[in-house]
């Protein structure tokens, strides 16, 4: 899951999807597909999420630009997508 709760404010993660799922370039291009049988695998904005990211359409890790280390994903309902990259102490 991409969003664990956890005592307190939920815990989020680094990256969408572990760094072997996302997919090479060359598989990306060889990809054929229709959306329509995809609909099972984006029905939710976490699935969505990670079929973009494992075909690097978004960024699947995000680094802070103050301080290098990598931000978390987090739950947010006023974002428009609903999560947002963060960095605890800011």
């Amino acid at each position: 899951m991409l969003l664990q709760e956890m005592a307190g404010r939920p815990q989020g993660c680094a990256c969408i999807v572990p760094l072997y799922k996302v997919m090479a370039p060359a598989a990306i291009a060889g990809e054929r597909w229709r959306l329509g049988s995809h609909v099972m695998e984006i029905n939710t904005t976490e699935t969505c999420l990670q079929w973009v990211a494992r075909r690097r359409l978004i960024r699947n890790e995000v680094q802070c630009t103050r301080c290098g280390q990598p931000a978390s994903l987090v739950g947010r309902a006023e974002c428009g997508v609903g999560v947002h990259w963060t960095m605890a102490q800011y």
